[in-house]
């Protein structure tokens, strides 16, 4: 399971002649993400035979900065449509994701988890990982990128 929560403020200038609220805009923003994870299962090659997996959790938290174009009508006195078309944005992002074993891992045990670990690419993020006979902590940093896009419909009071 992951889930989210994110701050993002905006500035909205309208370059038509129809005033703020209505019509084409601009709108650079900051995006300030917080991501949790659980239940993220790392496999491994168990010392006796066959496999077994480490559940890891943790948090990854983000920072990004973009610009968002769109568009906003009026749909009556106290509706209006707000069409936001696209909203690149980058930044960075850093975090960890840590796992506690239910029993005492070996060193071969440990050496398979490092090699599955190894084996994960992701472009430009940087991974490291700390491996004990009883929990793995894997670490994350690097870029962050994301398109903000959407449709609603607002009350105007």
């Amino acid at each position: 399971m992951i889930s989210n929560t994110a701050i993002t403020p905006e500035f909205r200038w309208y370059p038509g002649k129809k005033g703020y609220g209505r019509g084409f805009y601009i709108a650079p923003f900051m995006r300030f993400a917080s991501f949790h994870g659980e239940g993220i299962k790392i496999d491994f090659t168990k010392a006796g035979g066959g496999t077994d997996n480490i559940s890891l959790s943790g948090d990854l938290k983000s920072s990004t900065y973009g610009l968002l174009l769109g568009a906003q009508w009026s749909l009556g006195k106290h509706i209006c449509l707000d069409w936001q078309i696209i909203g690149p944005h980058y930044g960075s992002g850093n975090g960890s994701l840590t796992g506690i074993s239910s029993f005492t891992l070996s060193a071969n045990e440990q050496a398979s988890i490092k090699d599955g670990l190894n084996s994960v690419s992701i472009p430009n993020v940087n991974l490291s990982s700390q491996i004990t006979s009883n929990s793995v902590k894997l670490n994350l940093s690097g870029p962050w990128a994301g398109i903000r896009a959407g449709i609603s419909l607002g009350i105007k009071l």
